[in-house]
């Protein structure tokens, strides 16, 4: 940053180091000066495509993903095979809930570039969003094909054969995913999840407990946890997992909800 501002002290109107400024600032979580420097950018040299870019990503890292979708949409005008713009023009679309363009914008990368791992990947999730499980299933194996040892993707096949109901080859999926992070609690909730409808209560625990040892404010594994305890009918240990879970994140209504059940069981109705 001091460098660019240091330019920008010789020659205020470079785009050239306005738009690498803002990269810096998206990269220090910085949007809305990213923004401004991107549309100072923009001002001194309208059809800078990088610039269009850039801006886009700050629009979408402040949620304001209508603007970033018009964005995305002027520096592929200019530049129709861009294909970091395609890949998070999707993900705006997908965040306005504009799954089916979404898609296309994916699909449009893919057919640039078949290999193109970000837009496969998103393009899995979308499926799943979608509840197309059966190719996301395919997706996310096409993904897994190219990049075996992407967590992300072998967690996400987990999530989807859980869904189809598959729950024992869900889990190789999160032992998968494991064997290359051990310490993803995410991954972990999720297998703690499958085993529950295993009713493999004991082993579940067990998985819950080492998510809460990485990350002990994780909503989720504290609600699994007091799920696997609830159906043991272990309802005083199941309240005070869902009091955890409440206090982790105070606006999550399952966690609530989930208190209120085990209060019932305990008689506990006022």
């Amino acid at each position: 940053m001091a460098a660019y501002d240091a330019a920008l002290e010789i020659a205020p109107d470079h785009p050239e180091v306005l738009n690498n400024r803002a990269v810096t600032l998206l990269e220090l979580k910085r949007p809305e000066e990213a923004l401004e420097s991107c549309e100072r950018a923009l001002a001194l040299r309208p059809g800078y495509v990088d610039a269009s870019y850039n801006r886009g990503n700050a629009l979408a890292a402040l949620r304001r993903n209508q603007e970033a979708i018009e964005s995305y949409d002027a520096a592929l005008a200019l530049a129709p095979n861009r294909l970091d713009a395609l890949n998070n023009r999707g993900l705006a679309l997908a965040a306005c809930n504009r799954r089916d363009e979404a898609l296309a914008s994916w699909e449009r990368a893919i057919a640039i570039e078949p290999g193109h791992i970000e837009a496969m990947h998103n393009r899995a999730g979308n499926f799943m969003a979608l509840e197309r499980y059966e190719e996301a299933l395919a997706a996310f194996d096409q993904v897994i094909e190219i990049d075996p040892g992407r967590v992300e993707a072998l967690s996400n096949r987990g999530l989807v054969l859980d869904r189809l109901k598959r729950h024992e080859e869900a889990l190789r999926a999160y032992d998968s995913a494991l064997a290359v992070n051990p310490d993803s609690a995410d991954v972990l909730v999720n297998r703690g999840n499958s085993l529950v409808e295993l009713k493999k209560f004991d082993e579940a625990l067990t998985t819950f407990h080492r998510a809460l040892t990485i990350d002990p404010k994780h909503f989720v594994a504290h609600t699994g946890r007091g799920s696997a305890l609830f159906r043991l009918k272990r309802y005083p240990e199941a309240l005070d997992c869902y009091e955890k879970a409440v206090a982790s994140a105070p606006n999550q209504v399952q966690g609530y909800n989930n208190r209120g059940l085990a209060l019932a069981m305990l008689g506990r109705y006022d």
